[in-house]
């Protein structure tokens, strides 16, 4: 009941379900926050979606190519807001929906947390023992 005496119901959403037999019409009841609006996820758009808050392991980096690993170190870069001088950088950065361009690559630098500073040094690691660097 509310403050008003009346009774207190969740929301109804009418549903139609319909398939080459039949239709029908079901009553389902939701509470508002159980009605989400779709979000993108946009962990896709990373090479790696936690490499600012959880370590890489090398076997992390089994596979990928070298502009894969290239990319996966900018991309560090481009979360804290590095901008960059290469046409193709930019293309690339400027794709993604959570990229804004802020500062040099050094002040990005300066931002990184334990976890980016680890990750950049594995990467250039990697790369220097395949022979990339």
């Amino acid at each position: 009941m509310d403050r008003n005496g009346n009774e207190k119901t969740k929301n109804k959403v009418d549903l139609k379900i319909t398939n080459s037999a039949s239709t029908t019409a079901a009553a389902v009841t939701a509470t508002p926050s159980a009605v989400a609006t779709a979000t993108p996820d946009i962990s896709a758009e990373y090479i790696f979606p936690d490499s600012n808050s959880e370590y890489l392991a090398k076997s992390d980096l089994k596979g990928l190519s070298q502009s894969k690993i290239r990319l996966a170190i900018n991309e560090i870069y481009a979360r804290r807001g590095a901008k960059f001088e290469s046409a193709s950088n930019k293309k690339y950065f400027e794709s993604k929906s959570w990229y804004k361009a802020t500062c040099s690559q050094s002040e990005a630098e300066k931002k990184f947390n334990k976890y980016e500073k680890k990750n950049v040094d594995l990467l250039v690691e990697y790369e220097e023992s395949k022979g990339w660097r």
